[in-house]
């Protein structure tokens, strides 16, 4: 939401949100269609036409494949890694071809993770069957010069002789099975839109594989979500093991193998039919009643008369502000219109659609006003993420490990040319035929001036950063400085003060003593001046010991007082510092303030 806002882009007409089958894509959805009716109340939320059906169609065949009791997808990764790190092998096989007289083809590398990529690795297999059962047999001959990679005890323990039978019926199975999917992964990653044969596609797609497991009288008659409550695991239902269709070659080789591997091979197959419709029958969105309606937009559909209640429910559900009785009318017109009729239905289909919307009146005006914007409305729509999956790659392409360094801005500017060129000339898929007008030629100019310029302002961007960087880092080696400094006169101040405390102890302890020798010279005066016979002698010494006491007594007072001074001092600095300390860190923050904010930093005085 925060990049639509920036892009400025009227977030409430958003009309729908591709996205694959995961749980946490459904929480995205219904998260992000409340936060925009919280903030554009108007929004009428989000067209829900289900998950993208390319990812389920893959994943029902995926299904399928986890029930047979090999690993066929591993089985071609392990045969093509078995040449792919060893140039000693690949030589070896090419003069083994070449012995056999079969074509010097490599093996093709399956990905799981990637579309219409098992096919072809399949066919190349069974291509070099022969060839390879004689190569993987050589391999293990010699004990001292076989493979010991896992890749080779894979291949080998599959291409054995009680196992290759049934290892080669499974693959021509599949070789047999695949093109029904292939056929509408490849119809529904075209660049036109094709949401207007999805419905009829994903039935038609299922209908092909319950007519290859199911009796013919349990599909027939039934159509869309009739489709979803038959019950494909039911024995009764299903055909024999002789009537299932799984290709003539599979046959072939499965009616050469033991009734053993024939029963294993077939309850292997059922498998991987039941798995497959049942996952279709569960993900497919078969009762979705707008995106059945939808079809109506199919040129071959145009005369149908259901399609009348179809483009009112369109109108009703992608605009609800607009007439559903002119938009019937005009519909109704447009089926017995001649000129429609003569308008090419093989064209893809966005032209189709143009060329209707073009015809005039007698009156020289549009005939159709109405149905334009329900019938863009629905071919916008997709159903499908295969665009935003192209996307991902054509990025992959243009942003390389050599290109690494690349702009947004150049990123951008390169898609947009790819795009104009791709967009240039859909039907015949020309691009080369570009017309390089003066306008075009001036707008090439205008762009590399602007680029230089761009080029300039990032060097004077960079300069900026970098002395911003070398202040910002000499600031730091100042405070840093400043800091180490303060914290040895913190250090020096603390040991000063220690040295005074103890010096103040000592002090005291002096001015004790002698208050106490006078306390006694003064008792011991006392003594002596009271007796009845004066001793002068006691009275000398008492006199003597108040003059010491006094002595004393003052030089305590006098070193204390000079304590005292030296801790007023000592009081002063430790303000000082403290005063330095605490201007230093409100600096710092307002300059980093400043820093955040993009201000001009304020010169001191």
């Amino acid at each position: 939401m925060t990049q639509f806002k920036e892009d400025n882009l009227p977030i409430e007409k958003l009309c729908t949100l591709v996205r694959d089958g995961p749980n946490v894509n459904k929480t995205i959805f219904t998260t992000l269609e409340k936060s925009i009716k919280e903030e554009c109340p108007e929004f009428p939320g989000f067209v829900d036409l289900g998950s993208c059906i390319l990812h389920t169609v893959h994943n029902a065949f995926g299904k399928g494949l986890e029930k047979l009791p090999l690993n066929i997808g591993q089985q071609c990764l392990d045969v093509h890694a078995l040449f792919k790190h060893s140039a000693a092998r690949r030589e070896d096989y090419e003069k083994l071809q070449f012995q056999l007289d079969i074509d010097a083809h490599q093996f093709q590398q399956h990905t799981q993770v990637r579309w219409l990529s098992l096919g072809p690795a399949i066919t190349r297999i069974l291509e070099q069957w022969d060839a390879l059962l004689i190569f993987v047999k050589d391999l293990g001959e010699n004990s001292r010069t076989e493979p010991k990679s896992v890749n080779y005890r894979h291949v080998a323990a599959l291409l054995k002789p009680d196992e290759k039978g049934a290892t080669k019926v499974f693959l021509e199975f599949l070789k047999n099975a695949i093109p029904i999917f292939e056929e509408f992964l490849t119809l529904f990653q075209k660049t036109t839109p094709t949401v207007h044969l999805v419905y009829d596609g994903m039935c038609q797609t299922l209908m092909k594989l319950m007519c290859r497991f199911l009796k013919p009288d349990t599909v027939k008659g039934k159509f869309g979500g009739e489709l979803s409550i038959l019950s494909c695991d039911d024995v009764q239902i299903q055909l024999s093991d002789k009537d299932i269709v799984m290709g003539d070659d599979a046959r072939g080789v499965l009616v050469k193998l033991g009734s053993d591997k024939q029963i294993i091979v077939m309850l292997g197959i059922r498998a991987f039919f039941c798995a497959a419709i049942i996952h279709l029958q569960h993900k497919l969105p078969l009762h979705n009643r707008l995106l059945k309606d939808l079809g109506c937009l199919n040129p071959q559909k145009l005369e149908y008369k259901s399609t009348q209640s179809a483009i009112q429910n369109i109108a009703r559900k992608l605009q609800p502000n607009v007439d559903v009785s002119c938009a019937l009318d005009e519909w109704k017109i447009l089926q017995m219109d001649n000129n429609v009729a003569m308008i090419n239905k093989e064209q893809i289909i966005e032209h189709y659609w143009n060329a209707i919307f073009a015809l005039k009146s007698v009156a020289n005006t549009v005939k159709y006003v109405v149905l334009p914007c329900i019938v863009k409305s629905g071919l916008v729509l997709a159903q499908m993420n295969a665009e935003s999956e192209r996307s991902l790659s054509i990025n992959a392409r243009v942003v390389t490990k050599e290109r690494s360094a690349l702009g947004d801005t150049t990123i951008c500017g390169l898609r947009a040319v790819k795009d104009a060129v791709r967009f240039y000339d859909p039907v015949n898929n020309q691009p080369e035929k570009i017309v390089v007008t003066k306008e075009m030629k001036r707008y090439v100019r205008a762009s590399s001036v602007a680029y230089q310029a761009r080029l300039e302002d990032e060097k004077i961007a960079e300069k900026e950063r970098r002395e911003q960087a070398k202040q910002q880092s000499d600031e730091e080696d100042r405070l840093r400085r400043d800091k180490l400094q303060m914290v040895d006169k913190k250090k020096s101040l603390a040991n000063d003060e220690k040295d005074l405390i103890e010096e103040k102890k000592e002090a005291t302890s002096a001015l004790k003593e002698a208050d106490e020798l006078l306390s006694d010279a003064t008792q011991k005066l006392q003594g002596a001046i009271n007796e009845p016979s004066m001793n002068q002698q006691s009275v000398k010494v008492a006199s003597i010991m108040l003059d010491v006491s006094k002595t004393k007594r003052e030089e305590a007072m006098q070193w204390l007082q000079k304590i005292n001074e030296k801790q007023k001092m000592l009081d002063i600095k430790q303000r000082k510092l403290l005063d330095k300390a605490i201007p230093s860190n409100k600096n710092t923050k307002r300059k980093s303030a400043d820093s955040e904010s993009g201000l001009p930093k304020k010169k001191t005085k």
